[in-house]
């Protein structure tokens, strides 16, 4: 049985108003999460933690260059970053206000898997019992188990 722990980021589109959720991996290390991978049914807030393999795949998922596939027999949808509003370089010393301002730069901007041309920008991270509390399901492929995270 392969442990994960994580909390659940809520990409919103900008033009067909989707709310997709993702799970966010929380690991030691990269490697600990190599392979897992979340997916979502659009229309829906179940959310889906599947391990793919072999690696190569996950790196075609990671990179987008597969976007989507069949789990249970339900079509689920991926999402991966098309671009980084990126904050503008400086050398001078930032003001608090400034690295706030900053920090809201340098975010990734997803491809809409729903709409197919829209953007999704991410939202907070919430935690597991939030995300179920907003009515979102979290389904589990079989050799993965969820633990809790402290």
């Amino acid at each position: 049985m392969r442990n994960f722990y994580g909390s659940v980021r809520i990409l919103h589109c900008e033009s067909c108003a989707a709310e997709i959720p993702e799970f966010d991996f929380f690991g030691e290390t990269d490697v600990a999460n190599v392979g897992l991978l979340s997916g979502f049914q659009c229309g829906t807030l179940d959310l889906y933690v599947f391990e793919v393999s072999p690696p190569d795949r996950w790196v075609a998922f990671m990179k987008g260059r597969e976007v989507g596939f069949d789990f249970q027999g339900v079509r689920i949808e991926t999402t991966f970053v098309v671009r980084v509003i990126e904050a503008p370089p400086t050398e001078k010393r930032l003001s608090i206000a400034e690295r706030v301002r900053t920090a809201q730069l340098n975010k990734p901007v997803f491809k809409c898997p729903c709409c197919k041309d829209g953007e999704a920008r991410a939202g907070e991270c919430i935690t597991v019992q939030a995300f179920e509390q907003l009515g979102g399901r979290i389904i589990i492929a079989d050799g993965l188990q969820m633990v809790p995270y402290y």
